[in-house]
């Protein structure tokens, strides 16, 4: 794909990638990004970074102001000049989850969490991811049901 040429400064290019996929490519005009260690905030003119991203969900805000929402699961975000690229295993756009089938993924990951398991310390942060994507997916759900009424 061509570079992207910003002409006033005012817009970032995002590109969502997973291994398998572009999940998303758009001019935004900001996004708050999962940080490992806290939110990351990008507007126009953002400093380089590399950064890592952690199980969480991201906010997009687009040039007529539309919101939108992505479940992200761990990855990195690179910002240089007016350009970002998240790359991550799995990105999900929020208006697509299935609500019910998060909550029974919730209900899944509690179990694992609270049953027996065979490398324990493997299977516990497995099911400790799980257990967050699920919640976060749930959110995520939720939130994008509350902007499309």
């Amino acid at each position: 794909m061509a570079d992207v040429q910003l002409t006033d400064g005012s817009l970032l290019h995002l590109k969502i990638m997973t291994p398998s996929s572009i999940v998303y490519e758009n001019d935004i005009t900001t996004l708050t990004a999962p940080g490992e260690y806290g939110d990351i905030g990008v507007l126009p003119g953002h400093a380089a970074l590399l950064s890592n991203l952690r199980i969480g969900l991201m906010d997009v805000i687009l040039p007529d102001e539309e919101k939108i929402y992505f479940v992200l699961n761990k990855g990195f975000i690179e910002i240089a000049k007016d350009k970002i690229t998240i790359l991550t295993e799995t990105a999900e756009d929020a208006q697509r989850i299935d609500l019910t089938r998060a909550q029974d993924s919730l209900k899944r990951a509690q179990n694992r969490i609270g049953g027996p398991s065979g490398d324990e310390e493997l299977d516990k942060e497995r099911a400790k991811d799980a257990l967050m994507r699920a919640k976060v997916r749930i959110a995520a759900a939720k939130t994008s049901e509350k902007f499309l009424k």
